[in-house]
């Protein structure tokens, strides 16, 4: 049977993290009529490298009622990508003249100001603490541990980006990639004689993004196939001035093998990685995160059951994971012959939640 409202509960969701996914997914909860905490929200962010998003992401930032703040806070609105793909150039353009066919270059932390303030106005309480542990009982999540005390919920979700839940659940993480380092960073001035469209290089090593923040600021990014220990800026920027020092991240491709069970929802990187180059990592954040809250308020008002609920998570976590990394497998292959991809999802077998028979052929999206 579904579960009810428990008025001994701090709150009926508590969210880990406060980076687009958990805004997204504590903005749709609190939009559903759910009471939300949000956790770490106070975290000194760090310098985080600038998003190149979609066009397509605009109707999502529409739902979640921050299109026009991100829209002011995207100084460059771009028409068109630059593609070098192993000395295969070309011209990806996203629409025709009007604005709203142009994608949005922002600064992450820019980004999650805004998502942070949207969620605020819709009254979900914000804490500054850090998670420390699941609070658990009879194998469900029952809430999350921070210091001292227990603050009990129906339902956390995890979208702190990293394994903070998924170690203390013990879920595994199954590797579906080499081993993938990518490093980014800033710089001042143009690059590549002053373009101010992003730009995609790539060739047997690897590729390199750059795009333009605004009229002096530069965001790259590196990923090598190299076995190498770090990957180094890229070497066509030397004569730029960096900004800070930059910064590597492990974006090896994996997934989580249940990323959704008793009490609890992985969105997110917390759920799957791929790398970069997929293009869909914001995007993936924010519908993960909204399709947990979908879940869960079916769950507390419709009478979905939980293990129905996370079935349907978990197949369309694994859905998403397994399309991008087929189609990155073969833009790579076309750069490395030896590139190959290791095991993808089968939520059937790698999970012990059991599928109902409505929910393998269902497909499921944000409504």
């Amino acid at each position: 049977m579904a579960l009810g409202r428990d008025m001994s509960s701090d709150a009926d969701v508590i969210v880990v993290g406060g980076g687009p996914a958990g805004c997204a997914a504590a903005i749709w909860c609190a939009l559903s009529g759910m009471s939300v905490v949000q956790l770490g929200t106070g975290l000194a962010p760090s310098r985080q490298p600038g998003e190149t998003l979609h066009p397509g992401i605009a109707p999502i930032f529409r739902q979640l009622g921050v299109l026009d703040a991100v829209t002011k806070a995207s100084p460059i609105r771009y028409a068109d990508i630059i593609v070098n793909w192993g000395g295969m150039v070309s011209t990806l353009r996203l629409g025709g003249d009007g604005s709203h066919a142009r994608g949005f270059q922002i600064l992450r932390n820019d980004l999650n100001e805004i998502l942070l303030s949207r969620a605020a106005v819709l009254g979900v309480t914000m804490d500054s603490r850090r998670a420390e542990a699941p609070a658990d009982g009879d194998r469900r999540v029952l809430g999350v541990n921070v210091g001292s005390q227990d603050l009990c919920s129906r339902f956390v979700i995890d979208a702190s980006g990293g394994n903070w839940l998924r170690r203390h659940m013990d879920v595994g993480w199954t590797r579906a990639s080499r081993r993938l380092v990518a490093r980014y960073g800033y710089a001042t001035g143009r690059a590549d004689g002053g373009a101010t469209s992003p730009m995609l290089v790539a060739d047997h090593q690897g590729w390199v993004w750059t795009a333009p923040v605004s009229s002096r600021l530069l965001q790259w990014t590196r990923l090598t196939f190299l076995p190498a220990r770090d990957v180094e800026a890229p070497p066509h920027l030397a004569d730029l001035p960096s900004i800070g020092e930059s910064r590597a991240a492990n974006v090896t491709w994996r997934w989580a093998s249940r990323p959704a069970g008793p009490g609890y929802f992985l969105v997110g990187d917390a759920a799957s990685v791929l790398d970069p180059a997929s293009g869909r990592g914001v995007l993936h954040a924010l519908m993960s995160a909204m399709m947990a809250a979908h879940l869960i308020r079916d769950v507390l008002k419709s009478g979905l059951t939980e293990p129905s609920a996370a079935a349907r998570f978990t197949r369309w976590t694994h859905d998403w994971f397994q399309r991008d990394a087929r189609q990155l497998t073969q833009r790579y292959a076309l750069l490395d012959t030896s590139w190959r991809m290791g095991p993808l999802p089968d939520p059937a077998s790698s999970s012990s939640i059991p599928l109902q028979p409505q929910d393998r052929s269902a497909q499921w999206a944000i409504p």
